[in-house]
C-alpha cells in the first residue's frame, strides 16, 4: 500500500492591508495567518504540490478565520497509528509601539518638554506574527520607516506621528507625541515688597522671586542662609527672620528642566528704631540778673540708627502740630516754658515711639540784633562828593552800643591788614585811599558789621614866589640884586584840599597873613622872606629866598 504523503498547500485569498503580508511563518514552523482571511485548503502526494487538489472542510472550500488564536486540523497516520494535528494561527493583534525620551518631562498633557538636543527611541512587540516595521512622521511629512534613534535638535514643538505593523499585515492605530525642545534656561528676578534701603530690610518686608521662560517655568528654588533647599511658593516674609545679615540663593527650572545659574541676593534685616537726643545749645550771657540768649540758642535733635540709616526726624512743641525736624530750631521762635517731645524714622521706616519724658526749659530774654555800629573822625575832615579825605593826624574813631547784653568787642581791618582788635581812635598816616571794615560783638555772640573809607592827604600846597621887576645885578654873595620899586606877589596851590591860608616873614620877624602883594622894600637892605602855606586839613608847606634891594 503506497503510503499517503499529506501535504498542505495555503493560498491567500484575500489581504487585509497594503504593508505586510497576510500569512507568515515563525521560527518554530508556526503557520500564521491575518484574523479574517479566508484559505483553502490542498491535498497532494508530491512534496511541491504539483498534483495537489483542494480539499472540502465543513464541506465548504475556503476557511475563513475569524476568531483569532490557534485552529487545528487532524489526519489518521496509519504508519503511525494516530491523529497527526496541523496547527494553523489567526493573529488580529496588531503591535503595540513604545517610545523613550532621552532629556525628557512629560506634562499632564500629551506635550513632552525636552532638553535639546532630544534623542527618541522607538521599539515595538507583536505576540504572535512578529514586527514587519515601525513607521514614523515628523510634522506632517511623509511616514518614514523607523531604523535609528531621532535626534530632534531644534528649538521648536514638533508633531510626530507613528504606528507599526506585523507580519501579517497588522496595522497599529496611529499614535502621537508633542515634543517641545528648549534647551534655554529661564530668567528670574528677585523684587522686594515693602521697606527697602539699599541692601537693608524691614521686618515688615518679602522678598518676591518670579521667573520668565519662552515655554513656561516649573519651579523655583531656593535656599536661605545656606540651608535646606525648598521649592518657592509664597514671598519670604522678614517678620519670621532674626535681625542681622542673610543671603538667599535661588535659580528657577523651565518645563524641560533647564535650570539658570544661581543667584545670590545678601541682606541685612533691620527691626531696630533709631535712637533720638535732643539738647539745647547756645550762648547766654548774664546780666544785671537778668537773662540773655542770642536767638541762635537753638533746639537741636539728633538721632542714630544702627544700619539702615535714619531718614527723618519729628517734633512737637507744648503737643502742638508734628514738625520734621530739619535744622536746629531757634529758641527765638518760642516763648516762656516749652514741652518738647520727637521721634524718628529710619530709610526701612523703623520708628522710634515719642520720647517718654519730654524736654522742658525757660526761655531767657532774647537778644537777636548786634550791637548798633558806626564811625567818625576825630580831626581834619574835608568832604569832596562822597569821598572824605583826612590829615595824618586825623583819628578814626570806631563807635559800638548795646542796650540789651552788652559789647563784648569791635575788631576791625584795615586795607588788606590782619584784623585786630579796637580798643582807641587810631591814625593813618600813609597818603592815599584807604578801606576798613569792622565788626562789633554782643555778649551772647551778636554781631553788626560797618565799613568806611578815606583818603589821607599828607601833602601841603605848592607855594610860589613872583618878583615883579627882574634883578639888576648880582652881589659878591651870588645874591640877586633888585631895584628899590620890587614888588613880591605870594601864591600857592592844592590840588586835593585846597589852599587854606598864606602866611610870610621877613628878615624873622612875626607872620603876618598874606593879604597884598609885598612892596616898600629898603634900598641898600637885604632880605629873607619866609612863606607858609597851609592847606584845608592843615597840612603846611614852607619856602624861603634871599635877596637884596639896590640903591
Amino acid at each position: 500500500m503506497n503510503k499517503l504523503i499529506t501535504i498542505l498547500t495555503f493560498l491567500l485569498l484575500y489581504t487585509s492591508a497594503s504593508m505586510g503580508q497576510s500569512s507568515s511563518s515563525d521560527s518554530l514552523g508556526k503557520v500564521i495567518f491575518k484574523k479574517n482571511t479566508s484559505v483553502r485548503f490542498y491535498l497532494g502526494t508530491k512534496r511541491d504540490g504539483s498534483n495537489a487538489l483542494p480539499m472540502q472542510v465543513n464541506s465548504k472550500y475556503t476557511v475563513k478565520l475569524t476568531s483569532a488564536g490557534r485552529y487545528t486540523m487532524t489526519h489518521l497516520d496509519l504508519k503511525l497509528g494516530h491523529k497527526v494535528p496541523f496547527e494553523i494561527y489567526a493573529d488580529g493583534k496588531a503591535p503595540e509601539t513604545t517610545y523613550g525620551l532621552s532629556n525628557g518631562e512629560k506634562e499632564f498633557t500629551k506635550l513632552w518638554y525636552a532638553k535639546n538636543p532630544c534623542i527618541i527611541t522607538f521599539s515595538a512587540s507583536d505576540d504572535l506574527a512578529g514586527l514587519e516595521g515601525i513607521f514614523i512622521s515628523i510634522d506632517g511629512e511623509p511616514y518614514f520607516e523607523y531604523t535609528d534613534t531621532i535626534a530632534l535638535d531644534k528649538e521648536k514643538k514638533y508633531d510626530l506621528k507613528f504606528f507599526s505593523i506585523d507580519k501579517v499585515g497588522n496595522k497599529e492605530s496611529v499614535g502621537s507625541l508633542q515634543v517641545l525642545v528648549d534647551g534655554t534656561p529661564p530668567v528670574s528676578a528677585l523684587t522686594i515688597e515693602g521697606d527697602r534701603y539699599e541692601n537693608t530690610l524691614s521686618g515688615r518686608s518679602a522678598i518676591v522671586l518670579k521667573a520668565t521662560d519662552a515655554n513656561g517655568v516649573r519651579k523655583i528654588l531656593y535656599k536661605l542662609d545656606g540651608g535646606h533647599e525648598f521649592r518657592y511658593g509664597l514671598p519670604l516674609k522678614t517678620a519670621t527672620m532674626i535681625e542681622g545679615d542673610h543671603s538667599i540663593t535661588y535659580y528657577a527650572e523651565d518645563m524641560a528642566g533647564n535650570k539658570e545659574a544661581p543667584q545670590t541676593f545678601s541682606f541685612f534685616v533691620d527691626k531696630t528704631p533709631p535712637l533720638v537726643f535732643e539738647e539745647i545749645s547756645g550762648n547766654s550771657y548774664l546780666l544785671n540778673g537778668r537773662s540773655y540768649s542770642s536767638g541762635r540758642s537753638q533746639l537741636r535733635i539728633s538721632a542714630v540708627d544702627n544700619k539702615a540709616g535714619v531718614k527723618s526726624i519729628y517734633y512737637t512743641v507744648n503737643g502742638k502740630t508734628t514738625h520734621e525736624y530739619d535744622k536746629p530750631i531757634y529758641l527765638s521762635d518760642l516763648v516762656g516754658t516749652v514741652s518738647i517731645k520727637s521721634f524718628a524714622v529710619d530709610n526701612v521706616n523703623n520708628r522710634s515711639s515719642d520720647s517718654q519724658e519730654s524736654q522742658q526749659m525757660t526761655v531767657p530774654s532774647i537778644d537777636i540784633a548786634g550791637p548798633r555800629v558806626g564811625h567818625r573822625f576825630l580831626g581834619n575832615i574835608f568832604m569832596r562828593g562822597d569821598t572824605t579825605f583826612i590829615a595824618p593826624n586825623t583819628r578814626v574813631k570806631i563807635d559800638a552800643i548795646d542796650p540789651e547784653s552788652g559789647v563784648a568787642q569791635v575788631t576791625y581791618r584795615l586795607d588788606s591788614a590782619i584784623e585786630a582788635v579796637y580798643s582807641e581812635p587810631f591814625m593813618v598816616t600813609k597818603e592815599g585811599m584807604h578801606h576798613f571794615t569792622y565788626t562789633a560783638f554782643d555778649n551772647v555772640d551778636n554781631l553788626n558789621i560797618g565799613k568806611g573809607s578815606f583818603f589821607v592827604d599828607a601833602t601841603g600846597p605848592v607855594v610860589s614866589m613872583i618878583f615883579g621887576v627882574n634883578p639888576v645885578s648880582t652881589d659878591s654873595a651870588g645874591t640877586k640884586v633888585y631895584p628899590s620899586n620890587l614888588i613880591v606877589f605870594l601864591g600857592a596851590t592844592d590840588q586835593i584840599a585846597g589852599v587854606s591860608k598864606i602866611f610870610y616873614s621877613l628878615n624873622g620877624e612875626k607872620d603876618h597873613p598874606y593879604i597884598l602883594p609885598i612892596s616898600n622894600f629898603k634900598s641898600g637892605k637885604t632880605y629873607t622872606l619866609k612863606v607858609k602855606a597851609f592847606d584845608a586839613l592843615g597840612n603846611i608847606s614852607e619856602q624861603e629866598i634871599s635877596f637884596a634891594v639896590g640903591e
